[in-house]
């Protein structure tokens, strides 16, 4: 691997420090899928992103209600098991899903959409609701001992 790879955290992966997010990647609503750019477009970018070595991929169920994640889970079908990728993907806590079982189940989910049987990185989106809830963070808890998980975009100070 390149000397500019770096350690992902201390999971033992190396990366370079660049990656895709996958945002625009099946959504309409922010990035006009659809009508700008198109699945063959995305999967050029996919192709490309290879191509120049890049090996991580961000991903979120909200980022296209999901599109996102089945255009990248077709994508990786599609080149097989010869690449070594990092898949990350993330968990949107709507209010009504701060359950251990909601955690769990919107895992599988992302899996079943991105046809793989674990993800490297699993994240919480967003510290919503703004407010201490105990109920939803025992199934991070539980998650984290399994393998990678965590906070996107806020610190883990907040969980507790």
């Amino acid at each position: 691997m390149d000397e500019t790879a770096m350690e992902l955290g201390k999971s033992g992966y190396r990366l370079l420090p660049l990656g895709i997010g996958c945002w625009a990647w099946g959504d309409r609503l922010f990035w006009g899928y659809g009508r700008h750019y198109d699945r063959e477009d995305t999967r050029q970018a996919f192709q490309i992103s290879l191509e120049q070595g890049i090996r991580f991929f961000d991903t979120a169920e909200v980022y296209g209600f999901g599109q996102s994640e089945k255009l990248l889970g077709d994508f990786l079908q599609e080149l097989g098991q010869g690449k070594q990728l990092l898949i990350a993907t993330k968990f949107f806590p709507y209010p009504w899903r701060l359950t251990s079982g909601a955690i769990v189940q919107a895992l599988r989910s992302s899996l079943r959409r991105l046809n793989l049987s674990s993800v490297d990185l699993y994240q919480i989106h967003w510290p919503r609701p703004p407010t201490r809830c105990g109920c939803g963070w025992r199934a991070w808890r539980r998650l984290s001992r399994k393998g990678s998980s965590g906070p996107s975009e806020f610190r883990t100070s907040t969980l507790n």
